[in-house]
């Protein structure tokens, strides 16, 4: 049986409601093979056979990029090229096969040994913690890095709280500068760090190909508060009062922007205020699902598109409104120029 898990970010990255179960229907028709190496001409009953069946159902189903496929001639030629074989390891050609099919930038097979490392580092405490680069004047500097963490554990607090700390020692601030420029993980912990210049609301939403919501984030009086209403609040240590929703802001980003940290960007599209400086993002921001394979690898593929809170949605690359080139100098030199003209902030020069 396979394991179907659905997230708003990277699968072994992220989190987000999860649900269990099978494929939704048995593969349809039965199907006369040709001469390939996977088969002699008779109906499929090998353990082979059968998942990479159970497989391309699931993402027939649910994949968020599955009507660029046809199932039917993919699902033949997946089951051609693997070996009629009761060992799950031998379906890998037919698996790839199919991926490629579907041509999803943020799809791919994890690993066994990645999936278990990144479980672990779900539970651990991070590595890098939002931090201040610098004040500027009156503009505050942000890093807020990748991060892997499960929900309310010591090291998605200790995360959150070390965003909101630069937050409530630089409330006073005339405008913030949040670099976003590094790598993907778990959007709840970036959203937390950050929660109070997002204001009260959902402000970013994972749909399904078929409209229906996948999972959803936003901010409420010190909390991460999911679009569902059967999810608990995540409380932070931010005070309930602390909005910073009018403070001016610019996100510096480029290609190391992507999935969950997309997902943030997604967060603060439509927020009034808000600069985009930098190159294109990486191009991943929608919400992932996975199948857990029986060797423990994963199978991950994107399974909702990013809707911001204008209801303006994301599936491809997020372009700058300022587009500059991506080293360090370049882009604190824009985003301190934007806040100085547009907001009047008084800065000084960044080394």
């Amino acid at each position: 049986m396979l394991v179907v898990a659905c997230s708003g970010d990277d699968r072994g990255t992220g989190e987000a409601s999860e649900e269990s179960g099978s494929t939704d229907e048995a593969a349809a028709d039965d199907r006369a093979r040709g001469d390939g190496p996977g088969d002699d001409g008779g109906e499929r009953d090998d353990v082979v056979g059968s998942l990479i069946e159970e497989i391309a159902e699931t993402l027939r189903v649910r994949a968020l990029f599955a009507d660029r496929v046809d199932w039917a001639s993919a699902v033949d030629r997946a089951l051609d090229v693997s070996p009629r074989s009761d060992q799950a390891t031998d379906a890998e050609p037919g698996i790839r096969l199919l991926l490629a099919e579907l041509n999803d930038p943020h799809a791919g097979l994890v690993p066994s040994e990645a999936v278990a490392t990144s479980e672990d580092q779900m539970s651990s405490t991070p590595d890098e913690v939002p931090s201040l680069i610098e004040r500027s004047g009156d503009v505050v500097v942000m890093d807020v890095p990748p991060v892997a963490a499960t929900p309310l554990t010591a090291g998605w607090r200790a995360y959150a709280d070390a965003g909101l700390a630069v937050l409530v020692e630089n409330q006073d601030a005339c405008g913030f500068v949040i670099d976003l420029t590094r790598g993907g993980g778990t959007i709840s912990p970036m959203l937390a760090a950050v929660g109070p210049l997002l204001g009260e609301g959902i402000h970013v939403r994972y749909l399904g190909r078929d409209g229906e919501l996948r999972s959803g984030f936003g901010w409420s009086r010190g909390a991460i508060v999911s679009a569902s209403a059967d999810d608990p609040p995540l409380m932070t240590a931010a005070p309930a009062d602390l909005d910073l929703s009018a403070v001016p802001v610019v996100l510096l980003v480029g290609p190391g922007t992507g999935s969950a940290t997309e997902g943030v960007v997604v967060a603060f599209s439509g927020r009034q205020s808000t600069t985009l400086v930098g190159s294109p993002t990486a191009g991943i921001p929608t919400g992932t699902a996975a199948i857990d394979l029986p060797d423990g690898g994963r199978l991950v593929y994107a399974e909702a598109a990013a809707t911001d809170r204008n209801g303006t949605t994301y599936t491809t690359a997020i372009e700058p409104d300022l587009p500059t080139r991506v080293t360090r100098p370049t882009l604190l030199s824009a985003a301190l120029d934007s806040l100085a003209e547009t907001a009047g902030c008084a800065t000084t020069t960044i080394p």
